[in-house]
């Protein structure tokens, strides 16, 4: 069986179903008994969680970052052994 990674959830027939990409590219739905199975068999290697008897899946959304970010053109100057000596 290939690993498997959580990536949501939608309601079918009144049944929560968690929408999972296999390590081969199938997307597919599992329903909450067979997520929870996989977990307990660490199949589902990502996205989701089991915390008590339910199962937590990780958020889609982006998080804001908490540090700012370096411009890529800052240059970082390097000097060799023998200039360093010279100086």
């Amino acid at each position: 069986m290939s690993r498997q990674n959580s990536i949501g959830t939608h309601k079918e027939k009144g049944n929560t179903m968690y929408d999972v990409i296999s390590s081969r590219y199938e997307r597919t739905s599992f329903t909450e008994e067979k997520v929870k199975t996989l977990l307990d068999m660490h199949i589902i290697s990502a996205g989701a969680k089991m915390q008590g008897d339910n199962v937590i899946v990780a958020p889609l959304e982006k998080l804001e970052q908490s540090r700012p970010q370096q411009p890529a053109d800052t240059k970082i100057e390097k000097t060799t052994v023998t200039e360093n000596l010279t100086k």
